[in-house]
Parts: structure tokens; C-alpha cells; sequence
């Protein structure tokens, strides 16, 4: 059973939810005292804000206000009922603009308080009028439940997309204050969440997920729940054919938010996207869909998503945060938010330049990693040991760190983000090299992978068909840990272990026997997988290899055997003093 939380506490406008509503409260000058006590009598039953009315002009533009205290006030004077609402209203209400934050919204009535010449003895009123910049009343909000939301804890905040991504910024967000909600359209994910049993592995996250849920500061649901004053948008954007995001799920998202997006919210894109595609896609969906003005009625910003996988709880919670808005306010009221999370928020210029950011970090590292791979590459044809070189290069050199070559480059950022970055450059006619280029070296070198260990066989002379062959890790990664095999440099691998004949058997710390079997390849444990194996590939870096008993198990296989040290993790001559047994790694004598 999903856990469903009930609405938050209102929000800057929840008293206040409709034009209609509004109408309902106001009053022409000539209306008696008569009319305006049954305006404000009727006020609760046509879901308006109660104990006041406003003085309008034909253009609804606001003349005045009138509270029941005033028509009180009138009556013990000896006014008569008849008596038109001109004469009692206060013609200089405390008025404020549309889409500020409550912090903004109170420090402005105080303001206005302070230079008042017809209120006293009190900093504050009850309520306030939402005006836009020709008069014309848009809202009406109450100071007390603007005091009741500069509470962080009364915050309702909506993380749509329980991914990676979203799960974790969502159970991060409860545990420092906000009452959040986890929106995810996969009914068997959300139910899995529920029960406090993610669908991944991420260091720590059980305990926090099981703590909040029972705590009930995080509540998960398969469609968007009322109440909700922050939407943060998190659902995936893979690749399509024509190697553009498709965003389709940003769009829905968009969709729903907007059908029920309130004045005052406060939108937060977290998804990878192209440059341009919260100003372009998400901002005309919300203002279609919900009628409000964006950075005016509700603010939008863009705030990327900056975290490793096995890794990100933490990082939420140190790294810095960019930030960019689609006005400067609403780059102001992002940072508010984000500032209960993370230690330090860096703003930028606007959408496009947050934006872009996050491409540019997984992009650039993608292409340092494709240089260390196209080192080791061009080292293997002349027998030497690429890793020896970089860490002979890097000792004691201050001014670049080169890192160490890898068979490929996995995971979902990393595979897609320099080909969005690519596009930036396209839509504005530059054809980008470097992000293709470095993709490109990091694909070739799985391909290297498969070579050298089916020309291990030919050199011997023998068939690879029906030959034992353990491969040993399938997340993306192994440091920090992760169960995620999307975009695994393994799976990219196995099709030409597959066409060569090889009898596939696998093993990872950390992802189940069933994802492993979904590969199509058999599961094993350790030492089942080196028994009689003619091959072992090492595809990750997890740490747990380091303790490995690597004599015994190497003496498990079939000699002659291969062994293929993807990550350099191992000395070659270490593995090589073990009888029968040849080390490979991507470089290096053969």
C-alpha cells in the first residue's frame, strides 16, 4: 500500500485558489455597508478569503479595502448601513506584488507598515493584496500562513521521478526538514519505495528511506498529490536513434505540474536536457496548462543534478549547487530552497547557463578519460605499459592529473551528456569535435577489450568456441559502488565475447544474479567462476578485489588461462609468476 500523505499547510495562495473566488469579495465604491456585509458573509461559501471585501474599479483595479472590524467600527460611530463603501474603506491597503517569497512578501508589508500613516500599533496586518503592476487585484494572502511557510518544515515539496536521481535529492530533502513527496508513474518501483526496499543500491539509503517514511516526512505516490508548493522535476531523458534526449517524460511532468501549479510555486528542472529546454519546452507547457505567468505568478529555475552514483547522499549535502532562474527572482527563491541542503550555491546568469554546466563537467571528463584511453591505445603498439607512464608522469606534477585508462566509459551521464553538449553546438550551426571525438575513444577501446582476449586463443593456436570465459564485474562502475548496469562498458562487451563462441559466466559484489542472468549471461560466484575458466575479465574497479586471495583463485582455472585486468589492479608480475597464467591489460608487452 503506497503511504499517502495529506496536503501541506496552506501555502502563499492555497486560501486563495481562483480569479472566481477573488470576484466573489469585491465591492463597487457606491455599494452600501449593507452589500458589503453580505459580500463578506458569503465569502467562506464561495471559497474566498472571509472577514474583508475589496473596493474595485470596473477594471477590477483595487480602490480601497474594508474588514469587518471597519464595518464594526462604522456602526458603533452611528453610521447608517445605507452609508456607501467609500466612506469606510482604507484607501491605501498594504499591497504587494505577485510571485514574491514569503520572507520577500512579509519584509515588504512590514515596510510598508512602518511608513503607514493610518495603521498603528501593530508591524503587521492580516491580509494582504496581491496587485500586478496596472493595480488590477490578483490574489489576496493571509500573514499568517506566510509566516507559517518561512517554517522550512512546512514546505510541501513534490520530487517527480524516483530514479537514481530523484530518490535520493528526495530522502535528502526530508532529512533536513522539508515534508516531501515521491512522485513515480511505475506503480511497482513506487510500491517497492513504499515498503522501503529501493530499486537500487546506493550507500546508506535504506536506513534513511525506512526512517523518513515511518517519520512520515516522505510519502510516495504514482500521481501528483495536492498541496504541493516546490515541483522538481528528475524523470530520465535517454538518447534516442538520431542521438537526441527524448523528452518526452519532461513534457508529462510538465504536464501534471501545470494542471494543478498554484501562484507562488516554485519549479525546479533537475533533469539533464539540451540547452534551452526549460525556457523553450518546460516554461510554455507550465504556463499553457496552468494559465499563470512564469516569473510572475511562479517561479522556474534549472538546477542540475551534480552527484555520483554510491556516492550522491553524501554529495547532496556537500557539493555546491548551481542554480539558474528564469528571472533573478526566482534564481533567488531556488537558492533559498537549496540553501537548507547544500553547504555552498553558486548562482548562474540564467536557464541556459545552468544548463549547460551540467553538461559541461560530465563532458569534460568523459574527454579526459577518452585521452588516458587513447594513450594506452597508441602505448600498446609500441609494448608499453601505459599506467606505468601516467604514474611515472604525474608523480610530483603539480600542474595535470592524467587519469588512468579503463575499458570504456559506463553509465548514464557520462554516455549521453557530451552528445547533448554536442547539440548545443549544432542548433547554432558549430559542428562540436571534441565530445564526439572522445566518445567515440571510449567506445573503440571496449572493442579492444574482446580483441585481445580472442587473440590470446589464437596464439595459442586454439578455438574460442566453447571456451570458459568469467567476466567479473557489470556495474558501470565498481568505486563507489554501485548496482547500476545501464550503459555498463560490460554489456557493450559481451556481444563480441557472444559472436566468438565463449561460454559466459559472470560475477558483481554488488548486482543481483537475476540482472546478471538478464544479460544473458550465466551467474557464478567467485570461485565457481574462476573454476576451469580460460579467462578471466576484470570490467570494474570495485574495492573488494583488492582482497582477493589471487593465487588461489587463479589456480582454480584451466591452464594455460587469461587474465584480462581491465583497471590495472593487479601487478603483472605479480599474476604472472603463477604457472599457466598470462595478465593483460589494455597496454603493455604481450
Amino acid at each position: 500500500m503506497l503511504n499517502r500523505a495529506g496536503t501541506s499547510p496552506s501555502s502563499v495562495t492555497d486560501t486563495n485558489s481562483s480569479a472566481q473566488a477573488i470576484h466573489a469579495i469585491c465591492v463597487r465604491p457606491d455599494d452600501s455597508v449593507r452589500d458589503v456585509l453580505r459580500t463578506i458573509d458569503g465569502a467562506a461559501a464561495a471559497g474566498a478569503p472571509t472577514g474583508l471585501a475589496l473596493v474595485v474599479d470596473a477594471e477590477r483595479k483595487l480602490l480601497g479595502l474594508i474588514t469587518d472590524g471597519d464595518v464594526r467600527a462604522a456602526l458603533v460611530s452611528g453610521r447608517s448601513l445605507d452609508v456607501v463603501a467609500e466612506d469606510i474603506m482604507t484607501r491605501q491597503p498594504v499591497t504587494v506584488r505577485p510571485g514574491l517569497t514569503p520572507g520577500d512578501t512579509l519584509r515588504e508589508m512590514t515596510e510598508q507598515v512602518r511608513r503607514s500613516a493610518h495603521i498603528r500599533n501593530s508591524n503587521r496586518v492580516q491580509h494582504l493584496v496581491v496587485t500586478d503592476d496596472a493595480g488590477v487585484v490578483v490574489d489576496v494572502l493571509d500573514t499568517f500562513d506566510l509566516l507559517q511557510r518561512m517554517d522550512v518544515t512546512n514546505w510541501s515539496v513534490g520530487v517527480i521521478g524516483l530514479g537514481f536521481v530523484g530518490l535520493t535529492l528526495a530522502v535528502s530533502l526530508s532529512e533536513v526538514g522539508y515534508l516531501v513527496h515521491g512522485i513515480d508513474v511505475n506503480a511497482q518501483i513506487a510500491e517497492r519505495i513504499a515498503d522501503g526496499e529501493p530499486h537500487f543500491h546506493e550507500v546508506g539509503l535504506v536506513p534513511l528511506l525506512k526512517h523518513h517514511l515511518k517519520g512520515e516526512r516522505f510519502h510516495v505516490h504514482t500521481e501528483l498529490p495536492a498541496g504541493v508548493d516546490v515541483y522538481i522535476v528528475a524523470v530520465g531523458t535517454p538518447i534516442g536513434p538520431d542521438g537526441r534526449p527524448i523528452l518526452r517524460s519532461v513534457q508529462a511532468a510538465a504536464r501534471s505540474i501545470g494542471a494543478q501549479l498554484k501562484r507562488g510555486d516554485l519549479v525546479l528542472l533537475r533533469s539533464t536536457v539540451p540547452v534551452g529546454t526549460t525556457r523553450n519546452e518546460v516554461l510554455p507547457i507550465l504556463e499553457a496548462e496552468s494559465g499563470l505567468k512564469g516569473g510572475r505568478d511562479f517561479q522556474l529555475a534549472f538546477a542540475p543534478e551534480r552527484t555520483v552514483e554510491g556516492d550522491a547522499l553524501n554529495e547532496l549535502r556537500t557539493l555546491p549547487q548551481i542554480v539558474g532562474g528564469l528571472t533573478p527572482h526566482c534564481k533567488e527563491v531556488a537558492t533559498q530552497f537549496f540553501s537548507k541542503l547544500a553547504p555552498n550555491i553558486v548562482g548562474v546568469d540564467s536557464l541556459e547557463s545552468a544548463e549547460m554546466a551540467k553538461l559541461i563537467n560530465n563532458s569534460f571528463r568523459d574527454l579526459s578519460f577518452a585521452f588516458a584511453n587513447e594513450f594506452a591505445m597508441i602505448c600498446d603498439l609500441w609494448d608499453i605499459d601505459a599506467v606505468r607512464v601516467i604514474r611515472a608522469a604525474n608523480t610530483g606534477y603539480p600542474r595535470n592529473r592524467i587519469p588512468l585508462p579503463s575499458p570504456g566509459v559506463g553509465g548514464f551521464c557520462l554516455t549521453k551528456d557530451p552528445i547533448i553538449f554536442a547539440w548545443a553546438g549544432r542548433d547554432k550551426g558549430y559542428e562540436p569535435k571534441l565530445p564526439v571525438d572522445g566518445r567515440a575513444v571510449n567506445e573503440a577501446i571496449v572493442d579492444r577489450v574482446g580483441e585481445k582476449v580472442t587473440r590470446h586463443f589464437k596464439r595459442l593456436g586454439e578455438k574460442t568456441e566453447g571456451k570458459k570465459v568469467f567476466v567479473v564485474g557489470f556495474a558501470f562502475k565498481g568505486r563507489p559502488e554501485t548496482s547500476d548496469i545501464r550503459h555498463s562498458t560490460t554489456l557493450d562487451l559481451l556481444p563480441a565475447l557472444k559472436d566468438a563462441g565463449f561460454d559466459l559466466y559472470g560475477y558483481d559484489p554488488v548486482v543481483s544474479a537475476d540482472d546478471v542472468a538478464t544479460t544473458g549471461v550465466t551467474p557464478q560466484e567467485l570461485e565457481a567462476g574462476f573454476q576451469d575458466a580460460d579467462a578471466v575479465i576484470v570490467m570494474n574497479n570495485h574495492p573488494s578485489y583488492a582482497k582477493w586471495d589471487l593465487p588461489h583463485l587463479l589456480g582454480l582455472t584451466r591452464t594455460p588461462a587469461l587474465f584480462f585486468d581491465g583497471w590495472h589492479m593487479f601487478e603483472r608480475a605479480d599474476v604472472e609468476r603463477i604457472t599457466g597464467i598470462t595478465y593483460e591489460g589494455l597496454s603493455g608487452a604481450r
